[in-house]
């Protein structure tokens, strides 16, 4: 979606079906809980009965007044259901 008004959001969910990115508070949030018409297959990723998460950063550049990092997570459910996502993260 172009829009002249900037996204309120940048989210890249793991394993969500299209859109795959999320700009808004709204669409990041039905990923999470579900529940939203305008995202149906949304499941709600924090309710599932996740047993194990991992994360691990491969990287950093450090500055005096900016740092990045990348990385990837995973997310394991108890049946043995996995998700890895990527990430990178300026500040």
């Amino acid at each position: 979606r172009r829009t002249s008004e900037p996204p309120e959001a940048f989210f890249l969910p793991a394993d969500a079906a299209r859109p795959h990115f999320r700009s808004n508070f709204e669409s990041a949030l039905s990923y999470f809980i579900a529940g939203n018409e305008d995202f149906p297959d949304d499941g709600g990723f924090a309710l599932r009965n996740w047993r194990s998460f991992h994360f691990k950063i491969v990287g950093m550049i450090l500055h005096p007044r900016h740092a990045w990092a990348m990385g990837e997570y995973s997310f394991e459910d108890s049946g043995s259901w996995n998700v890895v996502g990527h990430f990178t993260m300026g500040l």
